[in-house]
């Protein structure tokens, strides 16, 4: 039985299951699955910023960009001007706002139609400083407002300093306004979430008092869509959620789609005797005599070495088969003893469809965004259609 995927250049690619080098395949039904999931908890007027920052949370920047172009979201999120310039020159054309923008960007991000986000007021004040030598009037910007995550944005106590540089800066057009819930999912903080609502509304007000006029508020992230409904403002931004994973602590996670799945081979299998020892520093054995398969993939794909013995498991047919000694650069070894009829070449699932990504992100100590966004340079990525 042959599956077929397309790559990241649109060729068609037949693959009999076996997954040499270790493959990201990219599940696009599933991102549309997910989408629809949040759009149906949203009212039809909310607009959807899609974060695909991180080379759309390790799916493929540009891939996910036109899949979610095509499904009609109103933005795209992203951290940089460089993932911004390459939806550019692919040919995406729906707004993108840019989370991290520099002064010395500002003549590029103009040019191909990038968004920035003002977040501080040295930056606003260098935005004011550009629109004005340039003679540029009524290009969008976003301002981000702090209301207790203590990342970016600025702070209440420049409010009246961020209103007067609004009230004289007549060349401006505030797109929106936003601010980022620090624990949206987690209902032991949700006093400080309300407390974040309540100090985004002070922003709102000045902003429309200021401006003359309603940017569009958001403060939604993925967790928040199901858990705070009454605060959807204009726009949710839709992030990990998308994605299918990252949800764990809400009853939403069963009803999303994994989009990434982590396929290995079996590249060598070896009979191994009690008495023997696998792997670096001697660190792994059985307590039987049994056999091991080799799979061709390790921590330079982003698998933590935390994951190492026994601590992990992969997915090997309708076994878990569970990681001996130690991780290395470019592979790991499992326990096969059980599995009689596992062959060369066999696919192994790390995480996806069938094996949650969670597993592999307790093992690793770490959360499923980590994972996600992981060193996935070496890894070839398929995109199931």
């Amino acid at each position: 039985m042959s599956t077929n995927f397309t790559d990241p250049v649109g060729k068609a690619n037949h693959t009999k299951g076996r997954y040499s080098p270790a493959t990201l395949v990219i599940d696009l039904d599933h991102l549309r699955h997910n989408f629809q999931f949040f759009r149906n908890l949203i009212h039809e007027r909310t607009r959807v910023m899609a974060m695909v920052k991180a080379d759309a949370y390790g799916c493929g920047l540009v891939e996910i960009g036109r899949a979610l172009q095509d499904l009609g979201v109103d933005y795209l999120g992203v951290a940089y001007v460089s993932e911004g310039r390459e939806l550019r020159a692919h040919g995406i054309e729906i707004p993108v706002m840019v989370m991290n923008p520099l002064p010395q960007e500002f003549t590029e991000m103009v040019r191909d139609h990038l968004e920035p986000e003002l977040s501080s007021l040295s930056l606003l004040k260098e935005w004011i400083t550009y629109i004005n030598s340039i003679n540029l009037e009524g290009y969008p910007v976003h301002l981000e407002v702090d209301t207790g995550m203590k990342r970016l944005g600025f702070v209440e106590e420049e409010m009246k300093e961020v209103a007067g540089l609004l009230n004289s800066a007549g060349r401006m057009k505030v797109a929106s306004v936003f601010s980022h819930l620090a624990s949206s999912s987690a209902p032991e903080d949700d006093a400080f979430t309300r407390e974040q609502f309540k100090r985004f509304g002070w922003w709102c007000n000045m902003f429309q008092g200021v401006l003359g006029y309603s940017p569009l508020r958001h403060m939604l992230n993925s967790g928040g869509i199901y858990r705070f409904p009454d605060h959807q403002y204009d726009m949710v931004r839709l992030g990990v959620g998308l994605y299918g994973a990252g949800m764990e602590s809400l009853p939403i996670q069963m009803q999303l789609k994994p989009v990434q799945t982590l396929m290995a081979s079996i590249s060598q299998i070896k009979r191994v005797a009690r008495s023997e020892t696998v792997g670096y520093g001697r660190s792994g054995s059985l307590s039987a005599p049994g056999r091991i398969a080799v799979i061709n993939l390790g921590y330079a794909d982003g698998l933590p070495r935390l994951a190492g013995h026994g601590r992990f498991a992969v997915r090997i047919g309708q076994d878990l088969c569970p990681v001996v000694g130690a991780v290395c650069m470019d592979m790991i070894m499992v326990d096969v003893s059980g599995c009689p009829d596992v062959r060369l070449g066999d696919p192994v699932e790390i995480y996806g469809t069938r094996h949650p990504i969670l597993h592999l992100a307790r093992a690793g100590e770490t959360i499923s965004y980590e994972i996600l966004t992981a060193n996935h340079q070496r890894l070839r990525k398929v995109y199931k259609t």
